[in-house]
C-alpha cells in the first residue's frame, strides 16, 4: 500500500500529468450534465405531449356525451379521433444520459403519431469521428470508448521510456523488480482516470433513475477496454528503444482500432450485403402507391356502380368519404409492402453480417454494446415500432369500424380504446461481459508479453 501512496504522490508532482487530469475531469463533468439536461428536456417534452393529448382526448368525450344527451346535433366526426388517435410515446431510458449525445434529443423520436406513419431517425449511433464533435455528439459514451484511450496513452506511454532516458532502470531494477514496480505505476495511474469516470457515470445514471447493475452492465466492457490499452501500453513500451517511438505506435493502433479497422468492417459489409439506397427506395414506393391509387379508383368506382348507397353524393356526406379514404389506405398499404419488405430483407441481412463482424472491430462491438446497454440501440427502436405498429392496427379497426357500419363511436366505445404499452428495454447481459472477459485477457496477455525483466539490463 505504501508503494501505491509513494506512486500517486509521484503522480501529483508531475505538472502533465495534472493538466490531463483536469481536462479529464472537465470533459467528463461537461458530458454527464449534457446527458442529464437532454434526458430531462426528453421527459419534459414526453409530459406536455401526455398533457395535451389526454385534454383533447376529454375534449372529444365532452362532444360524444353531448350528442349522446341530445344537447348537440349528430356529427359525423365526433368520436373520430383521426388526428391524434392514441398517443404513443417512445420511453427514455434511464442509461440514456450516459450514451445520448446532445443534438439526438432532436433526433430521438419521442412521439410517434400514427397518423402518418413512424420513421426511424439517423441518429447515428456508430462510432463518430472527433471531427463531429462540434456537431454536438459529446457524451460519457464517447469520452470512454474514444478519450480514455488517449487519456490512458498520455499517461502510461512514457513508462519506462523517461527512466531509460534517464538512466534510472539499474536504480529501480537494484530496489525491486521491473515488474511490479511498473504494475504499480501502471494501476495508479489507470486508476486516476477510470476512477472518476466510473463516479461522475454512476452517479449521472443513478440521477437519472437508471439501476446499480444497469450501471455495470453499461461500463463493464468500458473496463475492460481500459485494460486492453493498458496492456497495449506496457507491451509496446517494454518492446520499444525510447518514449517516442512508444508514442508512435501507440498513436497508429490508437488510428488503427477506432478508424481503420471500423470503416474495413463497413466496407466489407457495404459490399457483402448491400443495402437499397433511401432514394430508390422512395421511388419503388412512389410507384408502387401511384399504381395502388389508380387500381383502387377502378375498383372502388365499379363497386360504388353497384352499391349507390356508398357514393359520395355531397362534400357533407363523411362517412362515404371515410369508407372512400379507409379502402385507399389499405390498397396504398398492400401496395407499398412488396418494396419495403424487400428492403427490409436486405437490410436485416445486412444488420445481421454486421452485428457478426463487428467483434472483430473492437470499438464497434464497445459502441454497440454501450446502446444495447443504455437502450438507445436499433434493436430496443424495432421493438418499439413493432409494438406502436400492432397497437396502430388495433386502433384502426376500433375507429373505422363502426363508421364503415354508418355509426359514430360512444363514450363506452371512446373509454374502451386500448391505451399504449411500451415495450420495456431488454437487458443485455452477455454481449457486455462477453467484452468485458475478451478485452481484460487481450490486455493481461500483452502485459506478460511485456518482459520487463529485460529493462534491468538495456544499459
Amino acid at each position: 500500500m505504501s508503494a501505491l501512496v509513494n506512486e500517486w504522490r509521484l503522480l501529483r508532482r508531475d505538472r502533465g500529468a495534472r493538466w490531463v487530469l483536469i481536462g479529464w475531469l472537465a470533459l467528463l463533468t461537461y458530458a454527464a450534465y449534457g446527458g442529464l439536461i437532454a434526458v430531462q428536456a426528453m421527459r419534459a417534452d414526453q409530459a406536455r405531449f401526455i398533457a395535451t393529448a389526454t385534454e383533447e382526448r376529454a375534449q372529444q368525450r365532452a362532444e360524444i356525451l353531448a350528442v349522446e344527451s341530445g344537447a348537440a346535433p349528430a356529427d359525423p366526426y365526433v368520436g373520430f379521433p383521426s388526428i391524434l388517435r392514441s398517443p404513443v410515446v417512445m420511453p427514455v431510458p434511464a442509461l440514456a444520459a450516459l450514451d445520448l449525445g446532445l443534438l439526438d434529443r432532436s433526433n430521438l423520436t419521442l412521439r410517434v403519431s400514427l397518423f402518418s406513419e413512424p420513421k426511424e431517425s439517423a441518429k447515428g449511433r456508430e462510432l463518430q469521428s472527433p471531427l463531429l464533435l462540434n456537431a454536438g455528439r459529446f457524451d460519457l459514451s464517447f469520452i470512454g470508448i474514444v478519450l480514455l484511450p488517449l487519456a490512458l496513452l498520455a499517461l502510461l506511454f512514457a513508462q519506462p521510456g523517461d527512466d531509460r532516458d534517464a538512466a534510472r532502470l539499474p536504480l529501480l531494477a537494484a530496489q525491486a523488480s521491473p515488474t511490479r514496480l511498473y504494475l504499480q505505476r501502471y494501476l495508479v495511474r489507470a486508476l486516476a482516470l477510470v476512477l472518476p469516470f466510473a463516479a461522475i457515470t454512476a452517479a449521472t445514471a443513478l440521477t437519472a433513475g437508471a439501476a446499480l447493475a444497469a450501471w455495470l452492465l453499461w461500463i463493464a466492457p468500458i473496463v475492460g477496454w481500459a485494460l486492453l490499452w493498458c496492456g497495449s501500453c506496457a507491451w509496446l513500451a517494454a518492446r520499444t528503444r525510447s518514449a517516442a517511438t512508444a508514442l508512435a505506435w501507440l498513436v497508429t493502433l490508437w488510428v488503427s482500432l477506432l478508424w481503420l479497422l471500423p470503416a474495413a468492417v463497413d466496407a466489407f459489409a457495404a459490399r457483402s450485403a448491400p443495402t437499397p439506397p433511401a432514394l430508390a427506395l422512395l421511388g419503388a414506393e412512389r410507384a408502387a402507391a401511384q399504381q395502388a391509387q389508380r387500381q383502387r379508383e377502378a375498383l372502388f368506382g365499379a363497386y360504388v356502380s353497384d352499391h349507390p348507397e356508398l357514393s359520395v353524393k355531397t362534400t357533407d356526406d363523411a362517412v362515404a368519404w371515410t369508407r372512400s379514404y379507409y379502402v385507399q389506405q389499405r390498397f396504398v398499404a398492400e401496395a407499398m409492402d412488396a418494396p419495403r419488405t424487400a428492403a427490409q430483407a436486405q437490410h436485416d441481412a445486412h444488420r445481421r453480417l454486421r452485428a457478426q463482424l463487428i467483434w472483430f472491430s473492437p470499438a464497434q462491438a464497445l459502441s454497440a454494446a454501450s446502446a444495447r446497454s443504455a437502450g438507445t440501440d436499433g434493436a430496443h427502436f424495432a421493438r418499439f415500432m413493432a409494438a406502436a405498429e400492432a397497437h396502430k392496427q388495433v386502433w384502426d379497426e376500433a375507429l373505422f369500424r363502426p363508421l364503415l357500419a354508418g355509426h359514430n363511436l360512444s363514450s363506452s366505445e371512446l373509454d374502451a380504446l386500448p391505451s399504449f404499452v411500451a415495450p420495456a428495454p431488454v437487458a443485455a447481459a452477455k454481449p457486455a461481459l462477453a467484452l468485458f472477459a475478451l478485452f481484460a485477457l487481450i490486455g493481461l496477455l500483452l502485459w506478460r508479453a511485456a518482459r520487463w525483466q529485460a529493462l534491468s539490463v538495456s544499459h
